[in-house]
């Protein structure tokens, strides 16, 4: 479980699984099935699975570096935390939103 009282922030970077420099806004990619926790009680309610793809939004600059990640869905999106370690960088956020060349 991430501490909710870590410093979270959206400033500078942190390092993925593969040590790649990721930074808040770069889409990622999930490297293990994540549970998807109620607001209400916590308890997980469903699991996000390998490879989906996650935008960065907040991270912290404590080891392990925990990230809030809004991630894609079937249905939309949801929020989730994970930590760096099972992440890797599949898309810069300038890359992302650059017009068609």
């Amino acid at each position: 479980m991430i501490d909710d009282r870590a410093d979270w922030t959206q400033e500078g970077h942190f390092t993925d699984a593969n040590g790649v420099s990721v930074r808040c806004y770069d889409c990622v990619e999930l490297l293990r099935s994540m549970p998807v926790r109620s607001q209400a009680s916590g308890t997980p309610v469903w699991t996000l699975p390998v490879g989906t793809k996650a935008t960065v939004l907040f991270f912290t600059s404590s080891i392990p570096t925990a990230l809030d990640l809004e991630c894609e869905t079937a249905d939309g999106f949801c929020f989730v935390n994970c930590t760096a370690e099972n992440t890797r960088l599949l898309q810069r956020a300038e890359d992302k939103h650059a017009p068609n060349q």
